[in-house]
């Protein structure tokens, strides 16, 4: 992992190699069930007076395999004060052949297809 870390701006890269069960392995890993995929991700965050903009791209390469996944999040966060945050955020993933990773944690998207969301909040540290 690259990471540049300052005052005024943060940016991380990195990539893994994953292993993980699949139901729908690659055709050359039928047998075990099992998947090789490369996990490549870019962000970059910058403050601007009050307003932060952060926005990250990821890619899962799954090896021997149509199913990939490629996803976009941008995010701009407002401070209200030093402790009180509002923010909001869209986000896009797009799937390929046979994967159906949903944009958010415990959602559900179809096999192949894309999602979209939009999300706002308000974070207050304690």
């Amino acid at each position: 992992m690259i990471r540049m870390d300052s005052p005024q701006r943060r940016i991380a890269t990195s990539s893994r190699c994953c292993q993980a069960a699949c139901d729908s392995p690659a055709p050359a890993q039928k047998n075990s069930g099992q998947t090789e995929s490369n996990l490549y991700y870019f962000g970059a965050s910058y403050p601007i007076g009050a307003f932060t903009v952060d926005a990250q791209v990821a890619r899962r390469d799954t090896k021997n395999s149509e199913s990939d996944v490629d996803m976009l999040v941008a995010r701009l966060t407002y401070a209200m004060s030093k402790r009180t945050f509002v923010y909001t955020a869209i986000g896009r993933i797009d799937n390929d052949g046979a994967s159906a990773v949903a944009l958010d944690a415990g959602g559900t998207v179809g096999v192949g297809l894309a999602q979209t969301g939009v999300m706002v909040g308000l974070r207050h540290h304690f």
